[in-house]
């Protein structure tokens, strides 16, 4: 059996197909339909004659008793011939999953457990956005040149052979059924109070579901301003410091997801800390390991949008879903802050999230309990760690060659007393050196090398953004020679300047030095 070979090839299978479908039903509505007399408002209406151009059909039957007959025998070839097909499509379908080629339409089966019956229901749908003549068709089939889009009831008369099978069908289009719940169908209907019945209201394939479909692997265009998608292997800004967190983290996803019984319940990690502790580049590098995409969600952004929170969290989970995507949601904390309301949408965001993904990441700045609002979903708190002074001085040795460049100072920066007077995390070392390198490129031509008073004002824009609005910084005029004291009272003076000084030589290098010989007595 000739197996397909991508996508596309097998959806045309299945558009083939649906021409068979809807040719079977004009064959039937003839039966039914008397002859048409307004042939002088041609443009205005869809003519049989037409109608058969477009299905390949040059053999018009004409309306008599002998056409009857002609007819009947034409449905049962048809039908017989729909058989066939149907027949060839399933078993070139299967040869080709066996060996491990992708069709997009049973992957979206997968995902969201599509049954064969609503498989078909997005293939009628997809006919009229790739080509016009279905528009035609279905304005023909529905006798309403304006409706270009099938509707409930021509969708259950071309898949459904008899009423009872109709009347079982309409469930499939119900709000908790996978087509409308998921958004993979849109049902139409633009009176006032819905009162249009289900059987007459149009649907249409989401612009997403299409995409997909044909593997155009971008995300839903609505999540733009809102989200990122990262793949394995891009370049990232940094390198995570964490590793011993990275290797638990990693070492519990595949025990926990390689046992029996975690199939039902996914993972939520939420990962707080300061600003640049690392906390994306931890989801990243994971990311990378794993060989998965992952997709970023901005909560602060997604409140500020105008798209309702609840509808973007649910396109960010169906993303997820689509791209087969680990889910980050970065800025969580911008959802604790604003009383009932927030609740309601950090319960929407953990429902989406307990829909879609099995794994995700909810990254903030500060401890949150989530007391009484995650259920049948395992959640772990992981603080991002903090780097020690001597983590510090190697990462402002690391980075000042990536970021100063051709612009490394002259002469021998003191990194240990930077690391020392300022307790940066990585993210924050970053900007410093950005900073003190911008600074730098400001000064006359000839002179723009980084000095080390452009690194202490660069650190001191890092560390005192929020200070600065509560005190007034003075520039020291004098030295300690300035400074007339009695000698005790200025080695005191000189003690506290010290103690403040080599705070991490005390604390850091002799504490870590006394505990490691007690360990060996």
């Amino acid at each position: 059996m000739k197996m397909y070979s991508d996508s596309r090839e097998y959806l045309l299978d299945e558009l083939n197909q649906l021409d068979m479908i809807i040719h079977l039903q004009v064959l039937k509505q003839q039966q039914v339909r008397s002859v048409d007399p307004l042939q002088q408002f041609r443009g205005l209406v869809l003519s049989e004659e037409e109608i058969a151009g477009l299905l390949g059909d040059v053999s018009v039957l004409p309306k008599d008793d002998e056409s009857c007959q002609l007819r009947e025998i034409k449905i049962e070839q048809i039908r017989e011939g729909l058989r066939v097909e149907a027949l060839r499509i399933r078993e070139r379908r299967e040869a080709s999953l066996n060996n491990g080629i992708y069709l997009s339409l049973n992957h979206l089966a997968q995902i969201f457990n599509l049954t064969h019956f609503e498989q078909q229901c997005i293939i009628i749908c997809l006919a009229v956005e790739l080509e016009r003549k279905y528009g035609k068709l279905y304005a023909y089939l529905q006798n309403d040149v304006t409706r270009q889009k099938p509707d409930v009831e021509l969708i259950l008369k071309l898949l459904c052979a008899e009423p009872q099978e109709r009347l079982v069908a309409r469930s499939v289009f119900s709000p908790q059924a996978p087509l409308i719940k998921h958004g993979l169908l849109q049902l139409a209907d633009n009176s006032p109070g819905n009162l249009i019945p289900l059987i007459s209201r149009n649907l249409k394939l989401n612009d997403r579901i299409v995409d997909f479909l044909l593997e155009f692997g971008q995300i839903d265009v609505r999540l733009a301003p809102v989200a990122s998608l990262v793949l394995p292997g891009a370049d990232k800004s940094g390198k995570f410091q964490g590793i011993e967190t990275r290797q638990r983290v990693k070492e519990f996803l595949y025990s926990y997801f390689g046992e029996s019984g975690s199939v039902g319940e996914g993972v939520i990690f939420y990962c707080h800390g300061k600003y640049g502790a690392g906390k994306k580049l931890l989801v990243e590098s994971l990311c990378d390991e794993l060989e998965l995409p992952l997709i970023y969600g901005d909560t602060e952004r997604m409140l500020d949008s105008w798209i309702p929170f609840e509808e973007l969290m649910q396109l960010l989970g169906r993303e997820a879903a689509l791209q087969g995507a680990i889910l980050c949601m970065v800025n969580f904390d911008h959802l604790l802050d604003g009383g009932d309301k927030s609740l309601l949408q950090v319960e929407s965001l953990i429902e989406a999230v307990q829909t879609y993904s099995r794994l995700t990441f909810l990254l903030g700045r500060r401890p949150w309990n989530p007391q009484g609002v995650i259920r049948e979903t395992v959640f772990i708190d992981i603080e991002a760690p903090a780097p020690d002074v001597t983590a510090r001085q190697n990462l402002w040795e690391e980075l000042s060659e990536e970021y100063l460049g051709a612009d490394t100072p002259a002469f021998n920066p003191d990194w240990r007393a930077l690391a020392g007077k300022f307790r940066f995390t990585p993210g924050q070392i970053r900007d410093a050196l950005a900073v003190a390198h911008h600074r730098a490129l400001w000064c006359p031509p000839g002179d723009r090398r980084v000095t080390m008073a452009d690194l202490y004002a660069a650190c001191r824009a890092q560390s005192n953004q929020k200070l600065s609005s509560l005190a007034q910084k003075l520039k020291p005029g004098y030295t300690w020679d300035d400074i007339i004291l009695p000698l005790d009272r200025l080695k005191q003076l000189q003690e506290i300047c010290s103690q403040v000084k080599y705070r991490d030589v005390v604390y850091d290098q002799w504490v870590l030095l006394a505990k490691c010989l007690m360990a060996e007595d």
